[in-house]
């Protein structure tokens, strides 16, 4: 079930994302996947990716964060259809503070149900 939900997240949030489109709701999806990622696989192995550390997990992270309170654009799917306006900064930070805390729930689940990384 995690399988399927990282997967479908990691992929929704990146064509949301290169789209322009829900504004921060992408990048929230991208940072929630990550926090999920580092903290069931690479946080042990320390910072470096040369070690299989969350590095390249912080720099997806910097990114995502970026991107959302970057704004998606003046060619965005968000800006032909009108929606920009809906996405203030504090709607942004809402987002994100929501993507934050469910992969901090995420984590502690996997943790709780004793469901271990396949690598």
């Amino acid at each position: 079930m995690f399988a399927v939900l990282a997967a479908a997240s990691e992929l929704t949030g990146g064509l949301l994302t290169a789209a322009g489109l829900f504004g921060p709701v992408g990048p929230a999806l991208i940072v929630l996947v990550m926090i999920v990622a580092a903290g069931t696989i690479h946080i042990k192995n320390g910072f470096f990716s040369q070690e299989n550390g969350f590095e390249l997990n912080a720099v997806y992270i910097a990114t995502a964060l970026a991107a959302a309170f970057g704004g998606a654009g003046p060619l965005s799917l968000n800006a032909a259809l009108g929606r920009s306006r809906y996405f203030t900064e504090g709607v942004d930070a809402s987002t994100i503070a929501a993507g934050i805390a469910i992969g901090f729930v995420s984590l502690s689940l996997r943790r709780a149900t004793g469901v271990s990384p396949s690598h």
